[in-house]
């Protein structure tokens, strides 16, 4: 995701990125997300995560809050990644969402509280001290202290890119499976 600045305050969201036809790269990323697999999450936040921040940032009233809804349109957007249609666009799916998010967030100026009760029924300590220990940190942070990514990596003097990384591993890690309890 850019970082807020002044090259992003005022820009306005590009159309999605259609990196090829049906049956190509978007196409293979979208059955990967539905499907589940590790790195789909990842590939769909470096295609669309800009997109999805430039329209947040243009309609919420802080970078912090455009991060937050970013960052919460792919997390809820992995956790019910069942409800995708693969063969439909991704990137429409993600901006919908973004959508629905932004507008959540206009009518609910505490936007986390939904986030948070979600998740704290997911997460338990338990499934957290299964993580590796600055992965952990991270998400408690992240979940528990409602910092944004920047916010985590300046606390931590890491790297924001680093800090996301994390957190997509241990959101994937804490996605049940099919098949198991969640």
């Amino acid at each position: 995701m850019p970082e807020p600045g002044p090259a992003h305050e005022h820009s306005a969201p590009r159309a999605p990125a259609r990196p090829d036809a049906p049956g190509g790269v978007e196409s293979a990323l979208a059955a990967a997300f539905h499907d589940g697999e590790s790195t789909a999450l990842a590939g769909a936040y470096s295609l669309w995560g800009a997109d999805v921040y430039a329209l947040a940032l243009r309609l919420l009233p802080q970078p912090g809050a455009a991060e937050e809804a970013t960052e919460r349109v792919f997390a809820e957007a992995w956790r019910e990644r069942d409800s995708f249609d693969p063969t439909s666009s991704l990137a429409a799916w993600l901006l919908e969402r973004a959508r629905g998010e932004i507008a959540a967030r206009r009518r609910e100026p505490l936007g986390w509280a939904a986030f948070e009760r979600t998740v704290r029924q997911a997460v338990t300590r338990e499934t957290l001290a299964n993580q590796p220990p600055l992965r952990a940190r991270i998400l408690r942070l992240a979940l528990y202290e409602r910092l944004t990514a920047t916010e985590v990596a300046d606390r931590l003097t890491l790297s924001v890119d680093r800090v996301r990384q994390e957190l997509v591993q241990g959101l994937e890690a804490l996605t049940p499976r099919e098949g198991e309890k969640p």
